[in-house]
């Protein structure tokens, strides 16, 4: 469904509902959280096999995810 999600966890083992970054990663083979621009928050990178994407996804403090910005689609069988 290419879709890329992420689950909150209270603290105590459970998680909450689902809650979906993009649907839009067309064979998503590797996503990772990470602080990509410094402003203290885990965002997303994904690199996508399908189309040879890797793009990244903006949090913005507050568990919500930007677009899709494209790093680049010739990145052959991410």
């Amino acid at each position: 469904d290419d879709k890329i999600a992420w689950y909150e966890n209270d603290g105590s083992g459970n998680f909450g509902a689902q809650q979906v970054i993009t649907t839009s990663a067309n064979g998503a083979r590797s996503v990772y959280a990470m602080d990509l621009d410094g402003d203290g928050d885990a965002d997303v990178l994904s690199a996508s096999s399908n189309d040879d994407k890797i793009a990244w996804y903006e949090n913005d403090g507050s568990g919500n995810f930007g677009a899709q910005q494209v790093i680049t689609t010739s990145a052959n069988g991410a």
